[in-house]
């Protein structure tokens, strides 16, 4: 966790989840973001893309495959972002495709299936460059297709 300086309001913990100080600026981009959503009567779609291993993607807490667990944590940081917006009425769906053991191609299926205005999709150094197929393959499902990641 990173800490930046928030000015005579003191430190606020930046992880990529909104804190309180930051209500207002969340607030603004997510009125944007709604409104923006509502004009191209679209769905976001939220991705954790497939494991680029046999052992899965760590990303967040515990260990997939190893010694020392033997279990995949939910993507957090997308449950977040999801209950978020749908706390605002904007359309959302999620996809473990990690947890699924699932491949890209069936990354592809739900894509087309949901007919998703935005995909958003996390993404780790070690697994950049196989993460980034997702992208790759929402622009192929539909050049209209916004992607973006976390």
């Amino acid at each position: 966790m990173t800490l930046r300086s928030a000015g005579s309001r003191g430190w606020v913990a930046f992880s990529g989840v909104p804190l309180p100080e930051d209500r207002d600026v969340l607030t603004r981009k997510i009125a944007f973001l709604k409104k923006w959503v509502e004009d191209q009567e679209m769905k976001v779609l939220l991705i954790e893309p497939p494991p680029a291993s046999k052992f899965g993607n760590l990303r967040t807490l515990g260990s997939i495959g190893t010694l020392k667990a033997d279990m995949a944590w939910p993507p957090l940081d997308l449950m977040i972002i999801a209950g978020l917006l749908k706390q605002y009425s904007i359309p959302v769906a999620l996809y473990d495709a990690n947890s699924l053991k699932a491949t890209f191609e069936d990354v592809q299926k739900k894509i087309e299936s949901e007919k998703p205005g935005l995909v958003i999709f996390t993404t780790s150094t070690p697994s950049l460059y196989h993460d980034l197929q997702t992208a790759r393959i929402a622009k192929g499902v539909s050049r209209n297709i916004l992607t973006a990641v976390t």
